[in-house]
Protein backbone atom coordinates (compact mmCIF):
# COMPACT_ATOMS: atom_id res chain seq x y z
CA UNK A 1 0.00 0.00 0.00
CA UNK A 2 2.61 2.52 1.03
CA UNK A 3 4.77 1.79 -1.98
CA UNK A 4 1.84 2.50 -4.23
CA UNK A 5 1.08 5.76 -2.46
CA UNK A 6 4.67 6.89 -2.60
CA UNK A 7 4.83 6.29 -6.33
CA UNK A 8 1.48 8.03 -6.76
CA UNK A 9 2.76 10.99 -4.82
CA UNK A 10 5.68 11.35 -7.20
CA UNK A 11 3.24 11.10 -10.08
CA UNK A 12 1.08 13.79 -8.55
CA UNK A 13 4.02 16.19 -8.34
CA UNK A 14 4.88 15.50 -11.94
CA UNK A 15 1.31 16.17 -13.00
CA UNK A 16 1.30 19.48 -11.18
CA UNK A 17 4.34 20.45 -13.20
CA UNK A 18 2.38 19.79 -16.39
CA UNK A 19 -0.50 21.96 -15.19
CA UNK A 20 -3.30 19.78 -13.87
CA UNK A 21 -6.89 20.63 -13.07
CA UNK A 22 -8.00 19.82 -9.53
CA UNK A 23 -11.39 18.19 -9.20
CA UNK A 24 -14.07 19.84 -7.08
CA UNK A 25 -16.99 18.51 -5.10
CA UNK A 26 -20.53 19.24 -3.94
CA UNK A 27 -23.07 18.02 -1.37
CA UNK A 28 -23.28 14.84 0.75
CA UNK A 29 -25.98 12.28 1.65
CA UNK A 30 -24.72 9.41 3.83
CA UNK A 31 -25.13 9.09 7.59
CA UNK A 32 -22.48 10.52 9.91
CA UNK A 33 -22.80 8.79 13.30
CA UNK A 34 -20.69 10.17 16.13
CA UNK A 35 -18.93 8.26 18.91
CA UNK A 36 -20.16 9.07 22.41
CA UNK A 37 -17.41 6.98 24.03
CA UNK A 38 -13.64 7.14 23.61
CA UNK A 39 -11.32 4.80 25.51
CA UNK A 40 -7.52 4.96 25.73
CA UNK A 41 -5.60 1.67 25.58
CA UNK A 42 -2.02 0.90 26.59
CA UNK A 43 -0.23 -1.88 24.75
CA UNK A 44 2.53 -4.34 25.55
CA UNK A 45 5.14 -5.37 22.96
CA UNK A 46 5.28 -9.14 22.48
CA UNK A 47 6.98 -11.52 20.10
CA UNK A 48 10.50 -11.60 18.69
CA UNK A 49 12.81 -8.61 18.51
CA UNK A 50 14.85 -7.52 15.48
CA UNK A 51 12.92 -9.93 13.25
CA UNK A 52 10.95 -7.50 11.06
CA UNK A 53 11.64 -4.52 8.82
CA UNK A 54 8.36 -3.01 7.64
CA UNK A 55 5.28 -4.82 8.98
CA UNK A 56 2.00 -4.24 7.17
CA UNK A 57 -0.65 -6.83 8.09
CA UNK A 58 -1.38 -9.39 10.83
CA UNK A 59 -3.98 -12.12 11.19
CA UNK A 60 -4.73 -14.61 13.97
CA UNK A 61 -5.12 -18.35 13.51
CA UNK A 62 -5.55 -20.40 16.67
CA UNK A 63 -2.55 -19.58 18.87
CA UNK A 64 -0.48 -18.07 16.10
CA UNK A 65 -0.17 -14.55 14.73
CA UNK A 66 0.87 -14.36 11.09
CA UNK A 67 2.71 -11.20 10.10
CA UNK A 68 3.26 -9.79 6.62
CA UNK A 69 6.44 -7.77 6.20
CA UNK A 70 6.73 -6.01 2.83
CA UNK A 71 10.44 -5.19 3.24
CA UNK A 72 11.80 -8.37 4.76
CA UNK A 73 14.32 -10.35 2.70
CA UNK A 74 14.30 -13.17 1.87
CA UNK A 75 11.08 -14.01 3.74
CA UNK A 76 8.00 -11.81 3.84
CA UNK A 77 5.54 -13.89 5.92
CA UNK A 78 6.34 -14.99 9.46
CA UNK A 79 4.32 -17.11 11.87
CA UNK A 80 4.78 -16.39 15.59
CA UNK A 81 3.62 -18.74 18.35
CA UNK A 82 1.75 -16.59 20.89
CA UNK A 83 2.58 -19.15 23.60
CA UNK A 84 6.30 -18.94 22.83
CA UNK A 85 7.48 -15.57 21.56
CA UNK A 86 10.75 -16.96 20.25
CA UNK A 87 9.19 -19.64 18.03
CA UNK A 88 8.91 -18.47 14.43
CA UNK A 89 8.26 -20.03 11.05
CA UNK A 90 8.87 -18.32 7.72
CA UNK A 91 7.45 -18.68 4.22
CA UNK A 92 7.21 -16.71 0.99
CA UNK A 93 10.83 -16.49 -0.07
CA UNK A 94 10.93 -13.69 -2.64
CA UNK A 95 11.09 -15.19 -6.13
CA UNK A 96 9.04 -16.89 -8.83
CA UNK A 97 9.26 -20.54 -7.83
CA UNK A 98 6.30 -22.74 -6.81
CA UNK A 99 6.62 -21.77 -3.14
CA UNK A 100 7.72 -18.16 -3.68
CA UNK A 101 6.27 -14.69 -4.27
CA UNK A 102 7.26 -11.77 -6.38
CA UNK A 103 5.65 -9.46 -3.85
CA UNK A 104 3.43 -10.69 -1.00
CA UNK A 105 0.94 -7.88 -0.45
CA UNK A 106 -1.88 -9.09 1.79
CA UNK A 107 -2.89 -12.09 3.93
CA UNK A 108 -6.30 -13.41 5.02
CA UNK A 109 -7.46 -16.39 7.10
CA UNK A 110 -9.41 -19.17 5.42
CA UNK A 111 -12.79 -19.05 7.15
CA UNK A 112 -13.67 -22.66 6.26
CA UNK A 113 -10.41 -24.52 6.93
CA UNK A 114 -9.52 -22.85 10.22
CA UNK A 115 -5.82 -23.75 10.26
CA UNK A 116 -5.02 -22.20 6.88
CA UNK A 117 -4.64 -18.78 5.29
CA UNK A 118 -4.37 -17.06 1.92
CA UNK A 119 -1.91 -14.52 0.62
CA UNK A 120 -2.03 -12.15 -2.34
CA UNK A 121 0.86 -11.66 -4.72
CA UNK A 122 -0.25 -8.42 -6.36
CA UNK A 123 2.47 -8.44 -9.00
CA UNK A 124 1.48 -11.81 -10.45
CA UNK A 125 -2.21 -11.32 -9.55
CA UNK A 126 -2.33 -14.65 -7.76
CA UNK A 127 -3.76 -15.96 -4.49
CA UNK A 128 -2.10 -18.83 -2.60
CA UNK A 129 -3.44 -20.96 0.23
CA UNK A 130 -1.20 -22.35 2.97
CA UNK A 131 -1.97 -24.87 5.71
CA UNK A 132 -0.23 -24.35 9.06
CA UNK A 133 0.30 -28.05 9.75
CA UNK A 134 2.09 -28.43 6.41
CA UNK A 135 4.33 -25.45 7.15
CA UNK A 136 5.21 -26.84 10.58
CA UNK A 137 6.10 -30.14 8.88
CA UNK A 138 8.54 -28.33 6.58
CA UNK A 139 6.37 -28.12 3.43
CA UNK A 140 6.47 -24.45 2.40
CA UNK A 141 4.56 -24.87 -0.85
CA UNK A 142 0.98 -23.59 -1.07
CA UNK A 143 -1.71 -26.27 -1.28
CA UNK A 144 -3.58 -24.14 -3.81
CA UNK A 145 -2.75 -21.22 -6.07
CA UNK A 146 -5.29 -19.24 -8.10
CA UNK A 147 -4.46 -16.61 -10.67
CA UNK A 148 -7.00 -13.84 -11.22
CA UNK A 149 -8.22 -13.92 -14.82
CA UNK A 150 -9.07 -10.23 -15.11
CA UNK A 151 -6.15 -7.81 -15.66
CA UNK A 152 -8.39 -4.83 -14.86
CA UNK A 153 -8.84 -5.74 -11.18
CA UNK A 154 -7.46 -3.49 -8.45
CA UNK A 155 -5.14 -5.88 -6.62
CA UNK A 156 -5.01 -4.49 -3.10
CA UNK A 157 -7.17 -6.20 -0.47
CA UNK A 158 -9.38 -9.28 -0.41
CA UNK A 159 -11.44 -11.70 1.68
CA UNK A 160 -12.24 -15.37 1.09
CA UNK A 161 -15.53 -17.26 1.45
CA UNK A 162 -16.44 -20.90 0.79
CA UNK A 163 -16.95 -20.16 -2.93
CA UNK A 164 -15.31 -16.86 -3.78
CA UNK A 165 -12.35 -14.59 -3.48
CA UNK A 166 -13.83 -11.12 -3.02
CA UNK A 167 -11.58 -8.18 -3.90
CA UNK A 168 -11.76 -4.53 -4.85
CA UNK A 169 -13.80 -4.26 -8.03
CA UNK A 170 -12.32 -3.68 -11.47
CA UNK A 171 -11.68 -0.26 -12.95
CA UNK A 172 -15.30 -0.21 -14.14
CA UNK A 173 -15.75 1.38 -10.66
CA UNK A 174 -17.66 -1.52 -9.09
CA UNK A 175 -17.04 -1.67 -5.34
CA UNK A 176 -16.53 -5.46 -5.17
CA UNK A 177 -15.52 -8.25 -7.53
CA UNK A 178 -16.38 -11.91 -6.89
CA UNK A 179 -13.81 -14.36 -8.29
CA UNK A 180 -14.28 -18.10 -8.57
CA UNK A 181 -12.38 -20.04 -5.92
CA UNK A 182 -11.89 -22.76 -8.53
CA UNK A 183 -10.30 -20.88 -11.43
CA UNK A 184 -10.06 -17.16 -10.62
CA UNK A 185 -12.62 -16.10 -13.23
CA UNK A 186 -14.70 -12.99 -12.53
CA UNK A 187 -18.20 -14.21 -11.66
CA UNK A 188 -19.96 -10.96 -10.85
CA UNK A 189 -19.52 -7.39 -9.65
CA UNK A 190 -21.35 -5.35 -7.04
CA UNK A 191 -22.82 -1.90 -7.62
CA UNK A 192 -20.57 1.10 -8.18
CA UNK A 193 -18.48 2.60 -5.40
CA UNK A 194 -20.73 4.91 -3.36
CA UNK A 195 -19.35 8.40 -3.88
CA UNK A 196 -21.09 11.51 -2.56
CA UNK A 197 -19.13 14.12 -4.44
CA UNK A 198 -20.04 15.52 -7.83
CA UNK A 199 -17.00 16.34 -9.92
CA UNK A 200 -17.40 19.41 -12.08
CA UNK A 201 -15.13 17.96 -14.72
CA UNK A 202 -15.56 14.43 -16.02
CA UNK A 203 -13.41 11.87 -14.21
CA UNK A 204 -13.03 8.42 -15.76
CA UNK A 205 -14.22 5.27 -14.01
CA UNK A 206 -10.63 4.03 -13.98
CA UNK A 207 -9.38 7.04 -12.01
CA UNK A 208 -12.29 6.92 -9.56
CA UNK A 209 -11.78 3.18 -8.99
CA UNK A 210 -8.10 3.71 -8.16
CA UNK A 211 -8.68 6.85 -6.06
CA UNK A 212 -11.30 5.09 -3.91
CA UNK A 213 -9.40 1.82 -3.39
CA UNK A 214 -10.46 0.20 -0.12
CA UNK A 215 -9.63 -2.10 2.78
CA UNK A 216 -11.90 -5.06 3.49
CA UNK A 217 -13.14 -7.38 6.22
CA UNK A 218 -15.73 -10.14 6.50
CA UNK A 219 -17.98 -11.37 9.28
CA UNK A 220 -16.91 -14.86 10.43
CA UNK A 221 -20.28 -16.37 9.43
CA UNK A 222 -19.74 -14.90 5.91
CA UNK A 223 -23.05 -13.01 5.95
CA UNK A 224 -21.63 -9.48 5.81
CA UNK A 225 -18.68 -7.70 4.18
CA UNK A 226 -17.21 -4.41 5.39
CA UNK A 227 -15.21 -2.16 3.10
CA UNK A 228 -13.61 1.19 3.93
CA UNK A 229 -11.86 3.58 1.56
CA UNK A 230 -8.14 4.03 2.16
CA UNK A 231 -8.33 7.69 1.17
CA UNK A 232 -11.50 9.36 2.40
CA UNK A 233 -13.87 8.00 5.05
CA UNK A 234 -16.52 5.85 3.38
CA UNK A 235 -17.33 2.67 5.34
CA UNK A 236 -19.86 0.44 3.59
CA UNK A 237 -21.54 -2.78 4.69
CA UNK A 238 -22.61 -5.36 2.08
CA UNK A 239 -24.44 -8.65 2.29
CA UNK A 240 -22.76 -11.82 1.05
CA UNK A 241 -24.12 -11.41 -2.48
CA UNK A 242 -22.65 -7.92 -2.87
CA UNK A 243 -25.75 -5.82 -2.16
CA UNK A 244 -24.85 -2.65 -0.26
CA UNK A 245 -26.83 -2.33 2.96
CA UNK A 246 -25.41 0.86 4.41
CA UNK A 247 -22.68 3.48 4.02
CA UNK A 248 -21.53 5.64 6.92
CA UNK A 249 -18.97 8.41 7.21
CA UNK A 250 -17.06 10.28 9.90
CA UNK A 251 -17.81 13.90 10.87
CA UNK A 252 -14.65 14.88 8.95
CA UNK A 253 -16.24 13.75 5.66
CA UNK A 254 -12.93 13.14 3.94
CA UNK A 255 -12.59 12.63 0.19
CA UNK A 256 -9.49 11.59 -1.76
CA UNK A 257 -8.08 14.77 -3.26
CA UNK A 258 -6.39 14.23 -6.58
CA UNK A 259 -5.45 16.05 -9.73
CA UNK A 260 -6.00 15.01 -13.31
CA UNK A 261 -3.82 16.21 -16.17
CA UNK A 262 -5.01 17.04 -19.66
CA UNK A 263 -3.75 13.66 -20.93
CA UNK A 264 -5.76 11.70 -18.34
CA UNK A 265 -3.01 10.88 -15.83
CA UNK A 266 -3.75 11.44 -12.17
CA UNK A 267 -2.25 11.50 -8.67
CA UNK A 268 -3.18 12.19 -5.04
CA UNK A 269 -2.17 15.58 -3.73
CA UNK A 270 -0.52 16.08 -0.34
CA UNK A 271 -3.83 17.49 0.91
CA UNK A 272 -5.41 14.03 0.76
CA UNK A 273 -5.97 12.41 4.15
CA UNK A 274 -5.91 8.71 4.91
CA UNK A 275 -9.16 7.02 5.84
CA UNK A 276 -9.40 3.34 6.75
CA UNK A 277 -6.01 1.64 6.98
CA UNK A 278 -7.22 -1.82 8.02
CA UNK A 279 -10.37 -3.67 9.10
CA UNK A 280 -10.73 -6.54 11.57
CA UNK A 281 -14.11 -8.18 12.00
CA UNK A 282 -15.80 -10.31 14.65
CA UNK A 283 -19.31 -11.73 14.88
CA UNK A 284 -20.38 -8.61 16.76
CA UNK A 285 -18.25 -5.73 15.55
CA UNK A 286 -16.28 -4.07 12.79
CA UNK A 287 -12.92 -2.78 14.10
CA UNK A 288 -11.91 -0.09 11.62
CA UNK A 289 -8.43 1.41 11.92
CA UNK A 290 -8.87 5.05 10.94
CA UNK A 291 -6.15 7.53 9.97
CA UNK A 292 -7.23 11.08 9.20
CA UNK A 293 -3.67 12.26 8.59
CA UNK A 294 -2.39 13.85 5.42
CA UNK A 295 -0.87 11.84 2.58
CA UNK A 296 2.88 11.94 3.14
CA UNK A 297 4.58 8.56 2.97
CA UNK A 298 5.32 5.77 5.44
CA UNK A 299 5.10 7.59 8.77
CA UNK A 300 1.77 9.23 7.96
CA UNK A 301 0.31 5.91 6.87
CA UNK A 302 -0.32 4.86 10.47
CA UNK A 303 -2.85 5.77 13.14
CA UNK A 304 -3.82 5.46 16.79
CA UNK A 305 -7.56 5.19 16.24
CA UNK A 306 -9.82 2.14 16.04
CA UNK A 307 -13.46 2.98 15.28
CA UNK A 308 -15.72 0.16 16.44
CA UNK A 309 -19.12 -0.28 14.79
CA UNK A 310 -21.89 -2.87 14.95
CA UNK A 311 -22.78 -4.72 11.74
CA UNK A 312 -25.74 -2.37 11.48
CA UNK A 313 -23.31 0.53 11.20
CA UNK A 314 -23.96 1.91 14.68
CA UNK A 315 -20.98 3.45 16.51
CA UNK A 316 -19.93 1.62 19.69
CA UNK A 317 -16.65 3.18 20.83
CA UNK A 318 -13.49 4.79 19.51
CA UNK A 319 -10.33 3.16 20.84
CA UNK A 320 -7.26 5.38 21.12
CA UNK A 321 -4.00 3.44 21.16
CA UNK A 322 -0.81 4.58 22.85
CA UNK A 323 1.27 4.46 19.65
CA UNK A 324 0.94 4.70 15.88
CA UNK A 325 0.30 1.35 14.23
CA UNK A 326 -0.58 -0.19 10.89
CA UNK A 327 -2.48 -3.47 10.75
CA UNK A 328 -4.83 -4.87 13.42
CA UNK A 329 -6.44 -8.19 14.35
CA UNK A 330 -8.84 -9.06 17.15
CA UNK A 331 -9.43 -12.07 19.40
CA UNK A 332 -12.60 -11.34 21.36
CA UNK A 333 -12.54 -14.75 23.05
CA UNK A 334 -9.26 -13.78 24.72
CA UNK A 335 -10.26 -10.09 25.03
CA UNK A 336 -7.25 -9.08 22.95
CA UNK A 337 -6.45 -6.72 20.12
CA UNK A 338 -3.12 -6.98 18.30
CA UNK A 339 -1.53 -4.20 16.26
CA UNK A 340 1.75 -3.68 14.40
CA UNK A 341 3.95 -0.71 15.31
CA UNK A 342 5.68 0.18 12.08
CA UNK A 343 9.52 0.13 12.11
CA UNK A 344 9.60 -0.86 15.80
CA UNK A 345 12.24 -3.21 17.19
CA UNK A 346 9.44 -5.37 18.62
CA UNK A 347 6.45 -4.46 16.43
CA UNK A 348 3.71 -6.83 17.65
CA UNK A 349 1.70 -4.94 20.27
CA UNK A 350 -0.97 -6.59 22.42
CA UNK A 351 -3.89 -4.64 23.90
CA UNK A 352 -6.62 -5.76 26.30
CA UNK A 353 -10.09 -4.94 25.06
CA UNK A 354 -12.12 -2.68 27.36
CA UNK A 355 -15.01 -4.16 29.36
CA UNK A 356 -17.46 -2.59 26.92
CA UNK A 357 -16.27 -4.96 24.16
CA UNK A 358 -15.69 -8.12 26.18
CA UNK A 359 -17.83 -11.19 25.53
Amino acid sequence: MTVKFLSIKVLALALMTFGCTKTSKKTAKFETPAFSKEINLEGTPIGPKNAFMRTRKAILINNFIIVLDTKSTPYSISIVDLHNDNTMYHIAHNGQGPSEFISAWDIRPDVIQKNSFWTLDATSQSYSKYVLDSIFAGNLKPCKRIKARNPMLRMDDFVVTDKHIICNGPISCAQLAFLSLDNGLLIRESERIPIEVKYEKKVSNEILALAYVSRMGIKPDLSRIAIGTSMGDYLSIYDSSGVRLKTIRTPERLEPIFEVSSNGHWGYTDESRYGYLDLACSDRYIYAQYGGKTHDGDIKYTSKYINVYTWDGEPVVRLVLDRYVLGICVDEERNSLYALEIFANQPIIKYTLPNLLKL
